[in-house]
């Protein structure tokens, strides 16, 4: 509808915050509305993450990293999903032992949500890097 709001300007609302000195921001996705039935929840889970991402990752110090893609995809049933990929490259190493391994109360927040919106969220992390992705159906 006319009146949902844009992914990007979701996902750049986010991020606005936090200075841009500390993380090069890339964001790429389709022209994309998101309907307002999930729009403030997806709103509060990308509020976590670019918390998260200033606190301990991409965002924090010179140097990071963060690249933000979403996509539209069909299942094989025929239902609408949003795809996100969140994933922050930081120098040094982001996120401190069992932070990235979700123990916070921040994680049992994006955990949540996305459950509650029929979605499902995976993450992965190596020596310098923190990756999110999450399917949602909507619409």
């Amino acid at each position: 509808m006319p009146g949902d709001p844009k992914m990007g300007d979701l996902v750049k609302a986010a991020v606005d915050p936090y200075p841009a000195e500390y993380g090069g921001c890339e964001f790429v996705g389709e022209h994309l509305r998101i309907p307002g039935t999930i729009a403030t929840s997806m709103t509060m889970v990308l509020h976590e993450l670019a918390t998260n991402a200033a606190k301990h990752g991409a965002l924090r110090s010179t140097g990071g990293k963060l690249k933000v893609a979403w996509r539209q995809e069909t299942s094989s049933d025929g239902v609408r999903q949003l795809h996100i990929s969140w994933h922050e490259v930081a120098a040094p190493r982001p996120y401190t032992k069992g932070a990235a391994d979700g123990a916070g109360y921040g994680t049992a927040l994006i955990d949540s949500t996305i459950a509650t919106l029929g979605g499902r969220i995976d993450r992965s992390s190596g020596d310098d890097n923190f990756c999110v992705r999450m399917l949602v159906p909507f619409g």
